[in-house]
C-alpha cells in the first residue's frame, strides 16, 4: 500500500480535486439575497415597491446575471409552493453582460408590483396572504433565494 506521504503527486491530485468540488456552486453564505417591500399590503390603488438585492459576501469577485427580466422575485400563496405571480412583463432581447460584483458589492433590482398574478389572464390576485421571495443567479453556480416576506393582497 502506497501512502500519500510517499506519493506527493497523489496528494496534489487529491487537493486539486477537493478544491474543484467547490467551484461552480454558490451558497447563501457567499451570495446574500434579500427582498424588501415598502408596505405590508398591496391593493388596486396601492402597489408595492419590491427591491431584490444580491450582496457578494465572498473574498473574491463574482459574476451575477444582471438582466433582471423577467422579474427576479416570485409570489406564492401562503398555503402552497406553486408561484402565481408576479405578472409577466415584456422583456427586450438585450444581451447584457453579467455584472461583476467585487467583495461586499451589492446589485439591486427595483420593481412595482400591482398585485397581478402570472398566467394568461394576469388578473388581480384573490385577497389573502402571499409570500414573496427574490433570487439572484451567479454565472457560475446555482440560483440563490432570499427568505420569504409575507404580504397581504386586498382585492378590489
Amino acid at each position: 500500500m502506497t501512502s500519500l506521504h510517499h506519493r506527493p503527486d497523489r496528494l496534489i491530485g487529491y487537493i486539486t480535486a477537493l478544491l474543484a468540488t467547490g467551484c461552480g456552486v454558490t451558497s447563501p453564505d457567499v451570495l446574500l439575497v434579500e427582498l424588501r417591500v415598502d408596505g405590508e399590503a398591496v391593493t388596486a390603488t396601492q402597489p408595492l415597491e419590491v427591491v431584490v438585492s444580491a450582496t457578494n459576501q465572498s473574498d473574491r469577485p463574482m459574476r451575477v446575471d444582471s438582466h433582471g427580466c423577467p422579474q427576479v422575485f416570485e409570489v406564492t400563496p401562503i398555503e402552497t409552493t406553486e408561484p402565481v405571480g408576479p405578472e409577466s412583463v415584456a422583456c427586450t432581447l438585450a444581451l447584457l453582460a453579467p455584472t461583476e460584483l467585487a467583495p461586499g458589492e451589492v446589485l439591486s433590482f427595483r420593481y412595482t408590483w400591482r398585485g397581478l398574478g402570472s398566467g394568461q389572464d394576469e388578473e388581480f390576485l384573490p385577497s389573502g396572504v402571499y409570500r414573496l421571495r427574490g433570487w439572484a443567479t451567479p454565472i457560475e453556480g446555482d440560483r440563490v433565494y432570499s427568505d420569504y416576506v409575507q404580504v397581504e393582497v386586498r382585492a378590489p
